[in-house]
């Protein structure tokens, strides 16, 4: 089986053109001015090098607002949407002993 790592991080300037695909394989139609303009809102899921999902959110201390959930069209929408929306909300809550930035798996095992 190939393993791959599946990674929640911050969106970075270098993801703008698969950010831009993604959204657009989901009639989604931001440009990629739009897509850099709000880098600071976006947060990506990677399996490898293959983009998943994308969240648009704001969050601060305690508290977190999730805009939209743009999921690539191969993959389960539900399963991938959980996992973000558990990661990204643990950045801010810190539910955990240490804050999780990146989860990190082994794909097809169903979580950590």
């Amino acid at each position: 089986m190939n393993e791959r790592k599946i990674i929640f991080q911050a969106a970075q300037p270098r993801d703008s053109a698969a950010i831009w695909r993604l959204l657009h394989a989901n009639s989604r139609g931001w440009d990629k001015e739009r897509i850099e303009d709000n880098l600071s809102r976006l947060y990506l899921l990677f399996a490898g090098d293959k983009l998943l999902g994308v969240l648009c959110g704001e969050g601060g201390a305690g508290e977190t607002l999730i805009h939209w959930i743009e999921v690539h069209p191969l993959f389960p929408e539900r399963a991938v949407a959980e996992i973000m929306i558990r990661e990204y909300r643990e950045i801010y809550w810190r539910t955990v002993p240490q804050t999780l930035r990146r989860l990190e798996c082994n794909l097809g095992t169903g979580g950590p």
